[in-house]
């Protein structure tokens, strides 16, 4: 016990030296050192606040830039997809000469437009699932564009039952496999979306209450400080503001029998 007690007193002792350069401080500057310790704490707490808020952005922007962009660009594509496959056809069974001409133009920019689609969705980033199915991609589409020329050129020179035949056995297993890549890859992306956005809710929901005791803890902080500091005010000037005026008052005007209230702590 005696040990304790030596313990304890050493350390309220060190506890009274530590404070002493503050008690010395004059009055100003004791509201001065208030005025920055409640404004430092403000400044904390805004801080914080703009991580948050920051990572909060930076989620949304990953969420727009990697999977609302991709399913956009992966939807052109599949059109485009579809697109091409329809004018091949056309062109087995077309016998406008006009018409006829003007589809290898546009089934070559259709492809040209799908080339750079897929090569900025390759940018953006990917799960396991993506990759997987955009190495199927990469093997079926040359092997695609090879039959889709194949059975185009022979609709444009008016061999319609041979382009059909090629179209019907060849272009036709690379157009499914395509298609069906595309639209898995689609699917990904918003199942990935999905997700995000439930993360980004839960992440949310714990900022807000990180934020909500940050500032109950500011508040308390805040109190306790102005109240340490009025106590120390009032114990450096010996009582309230009010009173000790009043008591100055008196003996500025002669009066010296005027009888000092004092707690025990002051004497």
């Amino acid at each position: 016990p005696d040990i304790e007690h030596s313990v304890m007193s050493f350390t309220l002792c060190g506890r009274r030296e530590s404070m002493q350069w503050f008690m010395k401080l004059k009055l100003g500057t004791k509201l001065i050192f208030t005025f920055l310790a409640v404004s430092a704490m403000a400044l904390m707490i805004g801080v914080l606040a703009y991580m948050n808020i920051y990572k909060v952005a930076d989620m949304m922007a990953s969420m727009y830039a990697d999977r609302l962009v991709p399913i956009r660009d992966l939807g052109y594509a599949n059109s485009e997809l579809k697109e091409n496959m329809a004018r091949i056809y056309r062109a087995c069974t077309e016998t406008d000469l006009k018409v006829m001409a003007s589809l290898t133009p546009k089934n070559q920019a259709s492809e040209r437009h799908i080339v750079d689609l897929m090569n900025a969705y390759r940018q953006t980033l990917l799960v396991d699932g993506e990759k997987q199915n955009l190495s199927v991609f990469d093997q079926q589409w040359p092997l695609y564009i090879q039959a889709a020329q194949k059975a185009l050129a022979l609709g444009v020179a008016n061999r319609n039952l041979e382009g059909l035949a090629v179209l019907q056995v060849e272009v036709m297993p690379y157009y499914t496999v395509l298609q069906t890549t595309l639209e898995t890859m689609i699917k990904i992306n918003e199942d990935t979306a999905s997700h995000g956005i439930a993360e980004a809710d839960v992440i949310v929901g714990r900022i807000g209450q990180t934020m909500v005791g940050l500032v109950i803890g500011g508040i308390a902080l805040v109190i306790l400080i102005g109240w340490l500091i009025t106590r120390m005010i009032v114990r450096q000037i010996g009582g309230e503001p009010s009173y000790a005026a009043d008591i100055a008052r008196k003996v500025t005007a002669g009066d010296l029998t005027v009888a000092l209230h004092t707690k025990a702590s002051d004497r």
